[in-house]
C-alpha cells in the first residue's frame, strides 16, 4: 500500500499508545477526514475502532508497525502527538513531522520540531481543514 502510492507518497497518522485517535472529539476527527479527502497522498491512520465514510485514500488499522512505516522512503509526513519516542523514531528515519500536542512534554517537543526545521505543529483548538491541508502540503 505504501509502495503503490506513487510519487505523492504516504502520510502516517498516529497519536501514540496513550492518546487514542478513536477518543478524539468527533469535530476533530471529521476535520481530518475532510482534509484527507483533499490530499493526493495516501494516509495510514492508526485508529482503534471502525470508522465509517473513510476516503479511498485512507487506510485505518488498530495497530501498525510504526518503525517499519517510518523507515519506508515513500512516507512523506508523520502526524504525531509529539511524544518523545515518536519524535526520536521520526528523526532516526528522517521523516518530517506534523505535531498535534496534547499534554506533558508534547508542547515543548512540538516547538523543538518547528524550531529545528523537523516539521511543524498545529493547535487542536485552532484546527481547520485548510490548516491541516496547508501544513501537510508545506511539509
Amino acid at each position: 500500500w505504501i509502495t503503490g502510492a506513487g510519487s505523492s507518497g504516504v502520510i502516517y497518522f498516529s497519536l501514540g499508545s496513550f492518546a487514542r485517535s478513536s477518543t478524539m472529539p468527533v469535530q476533530y476527527r471529521d476535520l481530518f477526514i475532510q482534509a484527507f479527502r483533499r490530499l493526493p497522498q495516501r494516509v495510514i491512520w492508526k485508529y482503534e475502532e471502525e470508522l465509517e465514510d473513510v476516503p479511498d485514500n485512507v487506510m485505518i488499522s488498530k495497530w501498525l508497525p510504526q518503525q517499519d512505516i517510518l523507515a519506508h522512503n515513500n512516507v512523506k509526513v508523520f502526524i504525531t502527538h509529539g511524544g518523545l519516542l515518536s519524535m526520536q523514531e521520526a528523526i532516526y528515519h528522517a521523516t518530517p513531522l506534523l505535531a498535534l500536542p496534547i499534554y506533558g512534554d508534547q508542547p515543548k517537543n512540538s516547538m523543538f520540531i518547528k524550531n529545528s526545521g523537523l516539521g511543524d505543529f498545529l493547535i487542536w483548538e485552532e484546527l481547520t481543514v485548510d490548516m491541516i491541508v496547508g501544513a501537510l502540503t508545506k511539509i
